[in-house]
This record gives structure tokens, C-alpha cells and sequence, in this order.
């Protein structure tokens, strides 16, 4: 007798799940080779822009041609993404084209590439790229955190610190003065969504700006354009700063663990694994932990903000 009986419930239920998972696990590597086929087609684009710049050169037609069509070496790009995604590029060095030309800025979405030609130049060629907005993409930050951090602490000493973090909850505090002091920088309350300054050693008087400025390289700097509000338990992206006694700055770009503040009113990102902030020695970079295992250094906040874009993109 033929046998009739169709798939159960429970089997439906395992296909639909599995068929899911593909899906979830397919999206994200289409979306990649998608970006990634877009820029394949910016960079020929470029390159033909690029070689007919050079025979307009060795032609000696390339000032007519732009006195007749100024626009005429401006490639408009099609990648959705800011950077080169095909080599992981974090600043100029890393474009495609840093061999032949000098680079200025990173390429935006939708944005454009100018080519243009200065024989006083080493390399002759220059390519400046712009998003659509018409401003440099480059830095997630527009201005230097650390610095507007440590002019906003001149403006507000205090004696005795261990650490500042933006999330303290309590009016009038130390932490409150800073914030209404930072939210005049409409750059920096823009794209910082939360700090803290760190006194690991517990060293140093800073009642004073000019105490401040005498125990400057005792303190630590940290940020993230991520709200930690409701992220205690994750890792979120940072950027930790700290400028030594010789002057000597150094950004180191990351991951830490959102963990609850002295009390559960609020959230902090600078604690250490146990839960407290280091008090004894310099701050422990190595805590970090870095999407890709290695610790990534910088000595340009431009470049710090770039690679943090690039982790918290990775977050959403």
C-alpha cells in the first residue's frame, strides 16, 4: 500500500531553522563581495583616469584639458563603505594607490576621486578622495579627544583622582561640571558618546591647572563613540590615549568590557578584569583585547578614529 504520510511538524520546523541559518550566514558574505566587486570597479575606473592623465601629461595636453573641463580627471565611486575594504586600510598608506600618487583622505560613500598633476611633486600625481558630503571621511572623530578632554580637566581640577568616567550619575559632581563643559564642543559631544580619564599610579596633585599641567603624563584617556548605557557585559570598541613625559603620544585602538560603575547606576568601560580600577602601576594596555589579536598602536588620533570606526561598524 502507498504510503502517504507527509513531513511532521517538528521536521518543518528543523528545515525552516536550518534554511536560516544559511541565510545568516550567506547575507553578510554576499554584502562583503558586493562591497568588494563595487571597489574592484573604483579602482579600474581609476586606473583609467589615471593613464589617461598620464598620456594627457607626456602629451603636454593635460593643462588644456583641464582649463576645458575641470572635472574631466574626477572619478565618481561607487563603494557604499569609507576605506578600501579589499585591504583593510586604517590610513593613506594602505590605498592601492600610495605607490604612484600621494593620497589625501580616505575614500567615502558614493564619494569621489579627483586626479591631478603637479610635476614639483615626488610622485607627480595626487589623488584626493571625498565623500558625498564633500568632507574628508576619514577620522570617526573630528577633533583630537584627548585634547579637548585635558582642557575641559584644566577648567575643572580636582585634588585627588583615581578616574573620571562620563557616566558618574550624580548632579553637581566633578564628572557633571566636565560634561557641560564638553557639551559646548559640538564635535567632540557629537561623536564621543563616552570617556574617562585615568590616574592608575593615584599620583600626582591636580587642584590646580598648573598642577595639571605638571602631572599631565600620569593620566590616561579612553573613548568610544558607542553609548555604554545598556551594554554592561560587552565588549565595546575604545580608543585609549597617553601622552608621556617627553611629549610622545600613543593611541592604542581596542575592545573592553563594559562593567557596572561603584555602583549599579551606572556603567563604566576603564575597570580591570576583577572588577577595580589599577591602581599600582601604569595602566595595563594589554587588556585590551583586539578584534583581529594583535594590539594596533597609532601615533595619529586620525588614524586611532579611522580603525575605531571600523570596529564599532563591525558591532551594528
Amino acid at each position: 500500500m502507498k504510503d502517504n504520510r507527509g513531513f511532521t511538524l517538528a521536521e518543518l520546523l528543523i528545515v525552516v531553522a536550518i534554511v536560516l541559518v544559511l541565510v545568516a550566514i550567506a547575507i553578510p558574505v554576499f554584502t562583503s563581495q558586493l562591497e568588494k566587486s563595487r571597489e574592484a570597479t573604483d579602482e579600474a575606473n581609476i586606473r583609467s583616469a589615471y593613464a589617461e592623465l598620464k598620456a594627457d601629461v607626456l602629451a603636454m595636453t593635460y593643462e588644456q584639458t583641464i582649463a576645458d573641463d575641470p572635472d574631466h580627471y574626477v572619478v565618481q565611486l561607487e563603494q557604499l563603505e569609507p576605506g578600501w575594504q579589499t585591504t583593510d586600510q586604517v590610513d593613506e598608506s594602505d590605498d592601492p594607490f600610495a605607490n604612484v600618487a600621494q593620497i589625501v583622505n580616505m575614500p567615502g560613500e558614493r564619494g569621489t576621486a579627483t586626479l591631478t598633476y603637479d610635476a614639483k611633486d615626488e610622485k607627480g600625481l595626487k589623488i584626493t578622495y571625498d565623500g558625498a558630503s564633500g568632507e574628508n571621511t576619514d577620522p570617526t572623530v573630528s577633533i583630537d579627544p584627548m585634547g579637548v578632554l585635558f582642557d575641559a580637566f584644566l577648567k575643572n581640577p580636582l585634588s585627588v583622582i583615581s578616574c573620571f568616567d562620563s557616566t558618574y550619575p550624580n548632579a553637581n559632581s566633578i564628572i557633571d561640571k566636565m560634561n557641560k563643559t564638553l557639551a559646548a564642543d559640538p564635535n567632540f559631544s557629537k561623536d564621543v558618546k563616552t570617556w574617562c580619564i585615568i590616574n592608575p599610579g593615584q599620583k600626582g596633585n591636580f587642584g590646580t591647572a598648573d598642577n595639571i599641567k605638571q602631572n599631565a603624563s600620569q593620566l590616561y584617556y579612553m573613548w568610544t563613540t558607542v553609548d555604554i548605557t545598556d551594554k554592561r557585559g560587552q565588549n565595546v570598541p575604545v580608543v585609549m590615549s597617553h601622552k608621556d613625559a617627553n611629549g610622545n603620544v600613543t593611541y592604542t585602538v581596542g575592545q573592553v568590557k563594559v562593567t557596572k560603575g561603584d555602583t549599579d547606576a551606572y556603567n563604566v568601560i576603564e575597570r580591570d578584569a576583577n572588577g577595580t580600577h589599577p591602581k599600582s602601576q601604569a595602566y595595563n594596555i594589554n587588556t585590551v583585547i583586539i578584534d583581529d589579536g594583535d594590539k594596533k598602536e597609532f601615533t595619529d588620533y586620525k588614524q586611532a578614529s579611522a580603525y575605531l570606526d571600523k570596529l564599532v561598524a563591525k558591532r551594528k
